[in-house]
């Protein structure tokens, strides 16, 4: 499912706005129609955004690679995270997907 319910979006943006300042690079786990890309890249300006996602055709659907700098299409739970440093990681949306 590529979108998310709006419940907590406009929290997620205030606390970006009063507590992420410096943030650089940022990884968007389960990107799905780019969601989060659209909420808090313009509250953090200049900053890089990765995203990993598992259904590849959402990547061309939702033209990811125009939104994020690198794209990765994996399972975030079997990922090895040899991604390098990250200001920021999001998880919105994909924890309830993952089993323990």
């Amino acid at each position: 499912m590529p979108f998310s319910s709006l419940e907590g979006k406009k929290e997620a943006v205030a606390m970006v706005q009063t507590h992420c300042h410096g943030i650089k690079k940022v990884l968007d786990v389960g990107a799905g129609c780019g969601t989060w890309h659209q909420y808090l890249a313009p509250e953090l300006p200049g900053s890089v955004w990765d995203a990993i996602e598992v259904w590849e055709p959402y990547v061309e659907q939702f033209s990811l690679r125009d939104k994020y700098h690198r794209v990765l299409v994996a399972d975030a739970s079997t990922q090895e995270w040899r991604l390098g440093h990250y200001d920021l990681a999001i998880f919105g949306d994909v924890l309830e997907h993952m089993e323990i």
